[in-house]
């Protein structure tokens, strides 16, 4: 969801509030069932209204009533501050960030460490129940927060987007429990719930047999937490037949609050049940149980900041940093310490005709600050890639590697260097560029997405500690799509030029010119040619589709392409593969010339030549990307 959709919703709920400047905080809060029950923000900085750091505590089950969902606004100032009186206002809303309920307080005074709070924000049953649809689209819970000076005006508004997130893994099992007969009462069987992400398994699980009434021997299966990181789990549980289909299953939810380590499943099996039809059940005496589960842990966030006068940015949020598979990235085949920078470029098609820059980053153990420079279109054969220093002084010897990795982490390509200066690092001709884009582009460009690895080692010696960076870039991308109507078409003569003017809802000027006029080819047949002009010089690509539209509004032909034009060079005109004729459309005129108006669909998605860089971890340099402010770590509340 764009940055100026929120704003343009915030202005509409009080005319009063929207003529005074503010800070605005939305939290989007995702997979809410798998989030403890008491949540605190990331903390945001409110410097005009001297609250200074601030937090949001949503209690989704209220201290006070548990049937309602409280908001608290939280200032926490470590060193003295004087107090300070404001207005806020708490709502939660739609997925088209609409407010499906809001309340506000005014001249509320904070000191040093206060807190205020709305109890009875709203019903839990309305939130979970009623309209769950309305209040957690995708599991997802959207809060705004907006403050104002009570007294008086903020200097501008300020905007601040979070996005909250439970680390969660994901393992499935058959777990095989042999000799099944003679399993007896008061015996365990246990196994253990491993993940490929953690090196010491989360939980571990038992299954014994107990009395029952008709001495039926039911089959008690209890989960125990070995990691108090976990704090809730959907655990499924299958029986599998002979057939290794899944027969029967329970699922149950787990929420680990406090000191509870254990939780009992409900019973749905039994030996003597099982016994009885054991041709079925248990081939060879062996009970399979397939075991499906998903876990949260300690709560991730991400958030980008922007205020009034900052450049327009479609989607703030990252949503790829904390996935688990980057912090697979690491190979086991390094020993020592060693600087890693993996960095995600994604709609990598839509600027691989220039060169990509990342974000600077800057290796400790070294001493350097370094980026990458990616040029996918190096010449007309090669990609290239080259590490560029921004230190002044020598350089130094060291080992590196580039690789471009897989969607799981392993190494599609790697190169490596040994004892090579560091003023001169990189590949003119690292891979080939069809291997990328053609032959292999759904291992290199999964979702259009490279990712590319750089690690370095020292030559003499060893690093102080092994560093890790995460980053991912990716283009302002926009799309659009509109129908042209050209009507009394067949008065169109040779040479006459139709003209229209393309805009987007997030560039204030046009981004294209299109010219429609009548042409004839070598065979002397008129046919239709369209030519696009760029207005726009801040946009460098087009991925575009040309449809004819019958007279039901149905696409009968089209044609696709891509359009690149380089900022760097006078704007030039590109003409569009001609695909119709106008014998043809005149002689089907009752199919495609209703009222004699011809129909043409244009849908495009476009790129800027500029990249908005996210990352993660402290080894990059946030104060040398001015385009956007942004962190991602893990919450430490």
């Amino acid at each position: 969801m764009s940055l100026s959709f929120f704003k343009k919703k915030s202005a509409v709920v009080c005319k009063n509030d929207d003529e005074r400047n503010s800070f605005t905080f939305t939290w989007m809060l995702e997979n809410i069932p798998h989030l403890k029950a008491r949540i605190v923000s990331p903390p945001f900085y409110v410097q005009a209204i001297e609250l200074k750091e601030c937090c949001v505590i949503l209690e989704l089950e209220a201290e006070d009533d548990a049937n309602f969902i409280s908001v608290q606004l939280c200032r926490r100032v470590r060193e003295k501050k004087r107090s300070c009186t404001v207005d806020y206002e708490f709502a939660f809303l739609a997925v088209d960030g609409s407010v499906l309920i809001s309340k506000k307080k005014v001249n509320c005074q904070f000191g040093k460490s206060d807190i205020n709070k709305i109890s009875d924000f709203t019903l839990r049953e309305e939130v979970f129940r009623s309209r769950r649809s309305a209040y957690l689209p995708r599991d997802t819970l959207t809060l705004r927060c907006r403050i104002w000076k009570s007294e008086g005006d903020m200097p501008q508004s300020e905007h601040c987007f979070a996005r909250s997130f439970p680390a969660i893994d994901r393992t499935s099992f058959v777990w095989s429990l042999k000799k099944f007969s003679a399993i007896e009462s008061g015996h365990k069987e246990t196994t253990l719930i491993n993940s490929a992400f953690r090196s010491e398994p989360p939980m571990e699980m038992n299954l014994f047999l107990t009395q029952g009434r008709n001495h039926d021997e039911p089959i008690q299966i209890e989960v125990i937490l070995t990691d108090e990181k976990v704090k809730f789990c959907v655990l499924k549980l299958s029986l599998q037949d002979v057939a290794g289909l899944e027969s029967e299953y329970i699922q149950d939810e787990i929420r680990f609050e406090c000191d509870e380590k254990v939780h009992r499943f409900p019973v749905f099996l039994s030996k003597n049940r099982l016994l009885n039809y054991r041709d079925i059940y248990l081939p060879n005496d062996v009970l399979s149980l397939v075991c499906e589960s998903s876990y949260s842990c300690e709560l991730q966030w991400d958030y980008s900041f922007i205020t009034s006068d900052s450049p327009k940015i479609t989607s703030p949020l990252s949503h790829d940093l904390n996935n688990p598979m980057i912090c697979n990235m690491e190979c086991d085949d390094v020993q020592g310490n060693f600087f890693s920078f993996i960095w995600t470029i994604e709609n990598l098609s839509h600027i691989a005709y220039k060169p990509v820059i990342s974000m600077p980053f800057y290796v400790r153990s070294l001493k350097r600050s370094w980026y990458i420079n990616l040029d996918p279109k190096h010449n007309d054969n090669f990609i290239a890639i080259k590490l560029n220093s921004l230190d002044a002084d020598g350089g130094l010897n060291i080992d590196y590697e580039f690789a471009f990795l897989a969607d799981d982490g392993s190494v599609l390509t790697s190169r490596i260097e040994n004892n090579c200066s560091s003023n001169n690092i990189g590949f003119s001709n690292f891979l080939a560029r069809d291997i990328v884009f053609k032959q292999r582009r759904d291992l290199y460009l999964p979702r259009d997405t490279l990712t590319l690895r750089f690690r370095v080692w020292k030559s003499q010696g060893k690093m102080e500690t092994t560093e890790k960076c995460f980053a991912r870039s990716r283009p302002v991308t926009g799309q659009s799509s509109f129908v042209w109507s050209l009507e009394s078409f067949n008065t169109l003569k040779l040479g006459e030029i139709k003209s229209m003017l393309i805009n987007s809802a997030f560039i204030e000027k046009p981004l294209l010119s299109m010219n429609l006029s009548l042409t004839t080819d070598p065979n002397h047949e008129e046919q239709i040619q369209i030519e696009v002009r760029p207005i726009c010089e801040e946009v460098i690509f087009y991925n575009f589709t040309l449809s004819l539209l019958d007279i039901s509004g149905n696409v009968a032909n089209s044609i696709q392409g891509e359009i690149y034009f380089d900022s760097s060079k006078e704007q030039s005109v590109h003409r569009l593969p001609s695909f119709l004729k106008t014998d043809k459309l005149l002689e089907h005129r009752d199919k495609y010339l209703a009222n004699n108006v011809l129909s043409l669909k244009f849908e495009f998605s476009y790129a800027r030549g500029d990249l908005i860089h996210y990352f993660k971890e402290t080894c990059c340099l946030p104060d040398l990307v001015p385009t956007l402010q942004y962190c991602s770590r893990k919450s430490d509340l």
